[in-house]
């Protein structure tokens, strides 16, 4: 009970400091994605690419985890990256269906993504792998992610040797290594406020690929 009432008595909504002009946001979303990210970077909003993705499989067990957006594009599509053998990559083979979540908590700002998922042109997905750092391709070229860990130490000295690899040949492409696309038919753009009258601006895309926008409760 302790920590329950320590829960209960946080402060939440901290970052309610902007006032938005919500008459001119136009209506392609991705521009104010972009706004909003300009923003968020200059209030020097810590990792503000960095993003929940979930996906489920088709008996509706669901998974998480925070990855990078990698680029949206003037169609409002958005880019992310990982391994089609872990879990996520696996459900979206199953299930080619994903929710995105920015959480800018500097900012009380949330933007939330959802549609279907296309995997990438292969070699998009090895341009992609070529571009990430040394410490990010020796673990992803491992290729264990999620599985049963002995130890730490064991994880440390796989991905010496695979840096030991990339050394000798920087070429080193994990096959697995896709880069996906989500194609929204909802963005979600959420100001928090702590009079908890938050303001919700959701743009839809119909079947001519077209947007349309519309203001939702809080």
């Amino acid at each position: 009970m302790e920590y329950s009432k320590k829960i209960k008595e946080l402060k939440v909504l901290q970052g309610d400091k902007l006032k938005l002009d919500w008459e001119n946001v136009g209506n392609n979303p991705s521009k104010l994605f972009y706004k909003w990210l300009d923003i968020a970077i200059n209030y020097e909003v810590i990792e503000p690419q960095a993003m929940v993705l979930a996906t489920a499989d088709t008996k509706g067990f669901i998974t998480s985890r925070v990855l990078l957006v990698r680029h949206v594009d003037e169609e409002s599509n958005f880019y992310f990256s990982t391994s089609k053998a872990n879990p996520a990559g696996e459900q979206l083979s199953e299930n080619p269906n994903a929710s995105l979540n920015f959480y800018w908590k500097e900012l009380s700002q949330q933007i939330i993504v959802s549609g279907r998922v296309e995997k990438c042109h292969q070699t998009d997905s090895i341009d992609d792998f070529k571009k990430r750092s040394i410490g990010s391709k020796s673990i992803c070229l491992v290729q264990k992610q999620s599985q049963l860990l002995e130890n730490i130490q064991t994880m440390h000295l796989a991905v010496e040797e695979t840096q030991k690899e990339l050394k000798s040949n920087p070429d080193l492409i994990n096959p697995n290594w896709s880069l996906f696309k989500v194609i929204p038919d909802k963005i979600e753009f959420f100001q928090g406020r702590k009079t908890r009258m938050h303001e919700r601006l959701v743009f839809t895309r119909n079947s001519n690929n077209e947007w349309g926008r519309n203001f939702i409760w809080a």
